[in-house]
């Protein structure tokens, strides 16, 4: 075997590795990317609802804080947590806490923006349509033969 015939399995074995970890590598970053926060709220009413999407995966009892008041938190395996809380509709930008029940420990700390209502979401009253007046005929009265 010559030299140049060495260098050139060599390229190709070390080609064939190098792309194989950039694929590994760019699969751990995925799994390991930061938690993604979206923060809803609940029609007109001063509550809202955060969900929280863990790319690794999360587990355990959770509970939420933000401007002292605390959140219940559900766990949604195999990597969301949803909180539901107090948030007024005008505080603006808040810090949110999300809590390990059982090591009283912070697993997250990032700030959330109390969303407003949607526009028409405040319930209204509505008034009933009148019915339509009957059809008997032509008439001078009887606006259905015009």
């Amino acid at each position: 075997m010559t030299t140049k015939t060495v260098f050139r399995k060599f390229g190709f074995v070390f080609a064939i590795v190098f792309v194989l970890s950039l694929l590994v590598s760019a699969t751990v970053y995925a799994q390991d990317g930061a938690p993604t926060v979206e923060v809803f709220r609940m029609g007109g009413t001063t509550h809202v609802e955060i969900k929280i999407t863990f790319p690794g995966g999360v587990s355990g009892n959770f509970s939420g804080w933000a401007l002292g008041s605390k959140f219940d938190c559900k766990t949604v395996p195999p990597d969301v947590v949803y909180c539901s809380g107090p948030l007024q509709k005008s505080v603006g930008a808040v810090t949110f806490v999300l809590m390990d029940e059982d090591t009283n420990a912070p697993v997250l700390t990032e700030v959330v923006v109390s969303p407003r209502p949607l526009a028409g979401n405040d319930p209204q009253p509505t008034e009933e349509p009148e019915a339509p007046p009957e059809c008997t005929g032509p008439s001078i009265t009887n606006p259905c033969s015009q």
